[in-house]
């Protein structure tokens, strides 16, 4: 019964949607056609285990989609999804700072803020992105926030709308990506399921607060890190399923090349691993058999294109109705129908991280097949434990490393 009245509601929805598609309530949506090659099977490197499975889920309910992770002293720092930077010491949870102001949930995350990626320099300061206030540095033992690069700074005549990821050369020179400029954080599915490339890599001096493009026409740029001999960026290209390398040497022929492609999953942050590896975070794991639904819509836009103009249309009346109800429910509800993230736990989740060696090789992948660990951001190997981070979980991976079952 209620099954039959929930599609009843959503088929009146549909059809005021049909009547009101033409009005200024449509949404500037234009998704492409595009083909993804998937691995065909799961194995060699990628061989099927179960070795996620054993990860726990520590200080589970305390900490909210710790996305990035930064080490320092044995200490790890975090951003999480109220806005806060929080460190974990000593089995506890701390605030370090916060550079947004509080807010009510989810759907003021623009007033509060979120901190995405975050990395140490060599003088343990702490560089942190907020997709919505810009690029911070952080004094982690007084909390002290400066400001070095505005959301609102103008770079090549394009305001940045979504900055992500932060990497920092020996002489003080940032890299941030920039994973779209047409969509913010909160629509972040849009910028998956248009496969637009208005993706930038950001080069920031903060010794003349000059900011200049390094590269452009990117499909969702993610993680990004200096590799091991600091001669290059290493950039997770998301939508591509890859990563790029880019040659910081000036007079290098060959400036941007691909490292590694074809992965099985959307690659997220990018981590050190031990004997000059490193480690991906994928979204979600999966082969050519196995396609889910992004892969198998890839080729038909307009699929995606009724799909996300509906959701928005649904959720524009809910997020109007939310204005007379002092619900956190309704609010939270009403956001994830808009932005489409209520979508997000009916796709197939298997949890998988790789590590690559330094010439792109893939040589270990760790799986969760069955989802338990799952929606990996980023993996911080220390003192023998993977901590994984997620862009989504209500918790902090921690999975013992065993030499001989991985």
């Amino acid at each position: 019964m209620a099954v039959r009245i929930f599609f009843k509601i959503l088929g009146i929805f549909l059809i005021v949607y049909l009547i009101f598609s033409n009005s200024s309530l449509k949404l500037d949506f234009k998704p492409v056609s595009y083909n993804i090659s998937l691995p065909k099977a799961f194995e060699g490197p990628l061989t099927v285990n179960n070795n996620l499975d054993d990860a726990e889920h520590i200080f589970e309910g305390q900490i909210t989609k710790p996305e990035s992770l930064a080490l320092r002293n044995g200490v790890i720092y975090t951003g999480i999804s109220d806005g806060r930077i929080v460190k974990i010491e000593n089995n506890k949870i701390s605030t370090v700072a916060q550079i947004g102001s509080k807010c009510e949930g989810i759907w003021e995350q623009h007033k509060c803020g979120r901190v995405l990626g975050l990395k140490f320099d060599r003088k343990n300061r702490l560089y942190v992105v907020d997709a919505y206030y810009g690029l911070y540095v952080i004094d982690v033992e007084t909390g002290k926030v400066t400001s070095l690069l505005k959301s609102s700074a103008v770079i090549d005549g394009k305001q940045l709308v979504f900055i992500n990821d932060v990497a920092i050369d020996d002489d003080g020179i940032i890299y941030i990506t920039e994973s779209s400029n047409r969509w913010p954080l909160s629509r972040v599915l849009y910028v998956v399921l248009e496969h637009e490339s208005t993706g930038r890599v950001i080069k920031f001096d903060p010794k003349t607060n000059n900011a200049t493009v390094l590269i452009d026409g990117l499909h969702f740029p993610n993680g990004i890190i200096l590799s091991h001999d600091k001669k290059s960026l290493l950039i997770a290209e998301t939508n591509n399923h890859r990563i790029l390398k880019y040659n910081l040497d000036a007079n290098a022929s060959e400036k941007l090349e691909v490292f590694v492609e074809g992965l099985p999953g959307e690659p997220d942050n990018l981590s050190y691993g031990t004997n000059k590896s490193y480690w991906i975070g994928l979204t979600n794991g999966r082969n050519a058999t196995t396609p889910n639904l992004m892969d198998l819509t890839s080729q038909y836009p307009i699929i995606k294109k009724i799909f996300v103009e509906f959701l928005y249309f649904v959720g524009f009346i809910f997020r109007s109705i939310s204005q007379f109800l002092y619900s956190e429910r309704f609010k939270t509800f009403a956001f994830e129908i808009e932005t489409g993230q209520i979508f997000v736990p009916i796709i197939p989740n298997y949890g998988m991280i790789i590590e690559v060696n330094n010439d792109g090789e893939i040589i270990k992948s760790l799986h969760s097949p069955n989802g338990k660990t799952t929606y990996i951001s980023e993996v911080l190997e220390f003192q023998n434990h993977l901590y994984l981070g997620s862009w989504r979980n209500n918790f902090l991976g921690k999975l013992k490393m065993k030499t001989e079952s991985f």
